[in-house]
């Protein structure tokens, strides 16, 4: 698998089983990739969604889609583990590339609703993101769209649900926001505050490896730099028992092998799958016209 040059610079905004039509972040360009990474074809936004019809023609919904999108500065590249251990499970997986350092957290997430508004509706979709792309999925669960019903469950890995201290104490005049963009500076102001929480299963990994009990550790989450709890959330599954009980190996594992175990559901208990789940429901955003 390899990468064309420019990854900031580009948004997925069309997808169909690893075909990808992009649109530069300025709309002065857009291009069509095959699932190789290699640029097939380049021009408006038209001729390439012509060519995307040409080289694979829509198909049948899938079963089960789920959309991965990465955290501020990276690229799909840093989700291609997790991407690997889906397909490996019979999930069929977006991975997409958005250009995180240009644009605000609104207009990442307008980009890939509109990018789900032009595909079948799969009989369910979820969501597994890490940093930023957590927010960006928690804007895209207010929007009252076709898709919207099957949304089936998130997985967030290092979410920065409350803000970031770091990015907090960082932002201090515009050296930093001229370097990472817009959503650096959402993030630095705590604009997670103000999104809805989802009313699907969600469930919520900070720090590289999980095996530490939550009540050994009672403050560990607030203490992660992105603090990835969201203070309507529930910290404890029902019926007291800690994240590490979920896990059916008692050694730790990557945190990334943990995160496909919750989206395919590999939990020690049928029971407990999926115990992280809003407190409220989250209200609906208007789509921009």
């Amino acid at each position: 698998m390899i990468e064309p040059p420019g990854t900031q610079l580009w948004a997925d905004s069309r997808w169909r089983d690893g075909w990808r039509v992009q649109r530069r972040w300025d709309g002065r360009a857009s291009r069509m990739l095959n699932p190789a990474g290699r640029i097939v074809c380049r021009g408006s936004i038209a001729e390439c969604e012509r060519a995307l019809e040409q080289a694979h023609p829509a198909q049948a919904p899938a079963d089960h889609l789920v959309v991965l999108l990465h955290g501020l500065g990276r690229t799909r590249r840093s989700l291609a583990r997790l991407d690997r251990a889906l397909l490996e499970a019979g999930f069929t997986t977006a991975r997409l590339d958005y250009p995180s350092t240009r644009k605000p957290i609104q207009e990442h997430a307008e980009t890939v609703a509109d990018l789900l508004d032009h595909m079948p509706t799969p009989a369910k979709l979820s969501f597994a993101s890490h940093s930023l792309g957590g927010l960006i999925v928690r804007q895209l669960l207010g929007y009252d769209s076709a898709w919207r019903p099957s949304v089936e469950r998130v997985v967030m890995v290092a979410p920065p649900n409350q803000g970031a201290s770091l990015a907090a104490s960082l932002d201090k005049g515009s050296i930093m926001r001229g370097i990472l963009g817009p959503s650096y500076g959402q993030i630095a102001q705590g604009f997670a505050t103000t999104l809805p929480v989802p009313d699907v299963p969600v469930a919520i990994f900070a720090g590289d490896v999980v095996g530490v009990r939550r009540r050994d550790s009672p403050r560990g989450f607030d203490r992660a730099p992105h603090r990835t709890r969201d203070p309507h959330v529930p910290d404890e599954p029902p019926g007291g028992d800690s994240w590490s009980g979920l896990v059916p190996k008692p050694r730790p594992r990557p945190l990334m092998t943990v995160a496909a175990g919750r989206l395919c559901g590999r939990v020690a208990r049928p029971r407990d799958r999926f115990p992280i789940a809003a407190a409220r429901p989250s209200r609906r955003i208007p789509r921009p016209m």
